[in-house]
Parts: structure tokens; sequence; C-alpha cells
């Protein structure tokens, strides 16, 4: 349980970092990932909101 809460609130940082301007590699820096992850974790996020 503590997992998906954990999981969640780094999508949330993910996402509000990416709208404030941070870049896939600064992020990915920032959470321990790489911006290939980033980017695909993203992606998903993105399809999900628009439907997708």
């Amino acid at each position: 349980m503590l997992d998906g809460v954990v999981a969640e609130a780094s999508m949330a940082a993910m996402v509000e970092a990416r709208d404030e301007g941070w870049g896939l590699r600064r992020i990915g820096q920032h959470v321990g990932m790489s911006h290939e992850q980033v980017r695909r974790l993203l992606g998903e996020v993105v399809g999900e909101r628009s439907g997708g």
C-alpha cells in the first residue's frame, strides 16, 4: 500500500516538474531514473489524461 502511495506522489511530482519546464534529464536525476524512463512514464500519464 505504501509503495502505491509513494509511486503516485512521485508521478505527480514528475508531472508538476515537467509542467514547470524541467527537462527529462533533470527530473530523472532527482527521482533516480533515466530520462527515458521518465519520458515513458510521463507519456503514459498524458495518454490516460487524454483518454487514450
